[in-house]
């Protein structure tokens, strides 16, 4: 595909996003030169990336400087970061927002989890159709929020649109990208509820100022940019004959000041670290290619909608027990019914699962998906501790005489064979009673391997 190809649907699908203009303090978005004229460079002593931070000092946690209030679009020409992002099967239109300040939440008497610097996105995802003018169709659209996101089905009633473009609302201070206008919680507190509103104030109109890039060939799209510095991923390092406090000057790992002000007795800060930026973000991750599933409050794929290409131990309150539907797009998944992979579970492969009796678990607290590499034709058995395969597990691809080893001896009570076929022992080096013969497919408990609990010391491959 052409670059003006590409150009012409990232224009084309660009969002519309509302912003907040609360005439005191606005947060509003910018550039990252804006907010780069003043900050700069360091190396951290603790893990020796580089950040940036502010040239002055911030002499509290809840401080603010002038250009932390960012641009605002009405008046100045601040650019969206856009990337086409080919993802083979999938094409990803990834909308970076930029904004200089993050300003936490009033919680007894002080303000908590501010952070310097902040990036949200917007992600649409393009299929295949050779019968649309484009080629490709809009499927579904993607909105960071917080530690996660919401996704919504191309056309949902659930959102806004104008013509061709999603309409997305800015939280206040948080930038959390949100489906419509309003209050909206996003986190059990100790002392209640955290919430983000949404404003109806300045209306941004992306697409006046999109900055094109193509993110697998590392290369802008229109020859008067370049590729970024900060979308560099050698965090350690500086470009030949660049000052290291520059930011243009390399990669950049958190994009503001170190933490400062821990709020007792709580694991929160006053002063947030500043984030990752948008090159450490699980957007671009190939491996992901390989592990993507769509979660539904309802069943037949209704209700709200969390994509995950990670294991989560646990579900916000959203979807904690409330999940009625899961489209599995790619890699293998195990269903748990409580958190931190215990209880009851399935094992589930792509496919589409329109109900809870598809899926085979009614209430749903915790999934993991099996590492891709899996599943390319070697022999691989995978022991869990527990039964259910819940637990800590290991995974195994040739003969092992002793599962001391790798400190897993006497310890498996359900399996998975990926492929080939296998025996357990309860004995090393093959001795003693043994399994029945495993073959590809789950084994849930010690009856279904035909063999007693924790006992297995050594494994053999058969075939």
């Amino acid at each position: 595909m052409t670059n003006d190809k590409k150009l012409d649907l990232l224009k084309k699908y660009a969002p519309y996003v509302w912003l907040s203009d609360r005439k005191k303090s606005n947060y509003f978005p910018s550039s990252v030169d804006f907010a780069f004229s003043n900050m700069e460079r360091f190396k951290d002593d603790k893990d020796g990336k580089y950040w940036i931070k502010t040239k002055d000092i911030l002499k509290e946690p809840s401080d603010e400087l002038p250009f932390f209030d960012g641009q605002n679009p009405a008046k100045a020409e601040v650019p969206i970061y856009a990337f086409w992002v080919d993802r083979h099967s999938v094409v990803k239109l990834v909308y970076f927002l930029f904004y200089p300040y993050n300003r936490g939440k009033s919680v007894i008497n002080t303000i908590v989890g501010n952070h310097v610097g902040d990036w949200e996105l917007v992600a649409i995802d393009l299929l295949p159709d050779k019968s649309a003018h484009d080629d490709y169709r809009p499927a579904q659209v993607f909105l960071s929020q917080h530690d996660g996101g919401a996704l919504y089905e191309w056309g949902s009633p659930d959102m806004e649109w104008e013509g061709h473009r999603p309409i997305v609302y800015a939280a206040y201070g948080s930038h959390a990208n949100y489906a419509s206008c309003g209050e909206h919680k996003y986190l059990d507190f100790i002392i209640g509820d955290l919430t983000d509103w949404c404003y109806k104030d300045v209306k941004w109109n992306t697409q006046n100022n999109l900055l094109c890039y193509d993110f697998s060939a590392k290369k802008a799209l229109t020859p008067d940019q370049k590729w970024p510095a900060w979308m560099r991923n050698d965090y350690s390092s500086t470009l030949s004959g660049r000052d290291p406090s520059d930011p243009t000057s390399g990669a950049i790992w958190r994009w503001g000041n170190p933490e400062d002000g821990k709020v007792w007795p709580t694991d929160y800060y006053r002063l947030e670290s500043g984030p990752t930026g948008p090159i450490s973000k699980d957007i671009w991750d190939s491996n992901n290619q390989n592990q993507e599933a769509i979660l539904f409050t309802k069943s037949d794929f209704g209700g709200k909608i969390d994509r995950i290409t990670s294991p989560k131990k646990e579900f916000s309150s959203d979807f904690n027990d409330e999940i009625r539907s899961i489209n599995i797009i790619a890699g293998n998944w195990i269903i748990y019914k409580n958190h931190n992979f215990g209880g009851d579970s399935v094992f589930r492969k792509p496919g589409k699962y329109l109900n809870n009796d598809e899926i085979g678990i009614s209430e749903i607290s915790s999934v993991r998906v099996l590492p891709a590499y899996l599943f390319q034709g070697q022999p691989i058995i995978l022991l869990f501790k527990n039964d259910r395969f819940g637990g800590d597990y290991k995974i195994y691809g040739a003969d092992v005489p002793n599962l001391k080893s790798s400190d897993f001896n006497d310890t498996a009570s359900s399996a998975i064979v990926i492929s080939g076929t296998w025996k357990l022992y309860i004995k090393k080096d093959y001795g003693g009673d043994y399994s029945k013969t495993l073959k590809p497919g789950s084994y849930s408990s010690p009856s279904q391997l035909a063999i007693l609990n924790d006992v297995v010391s050594s494994l053999k491959l058969i075939t």
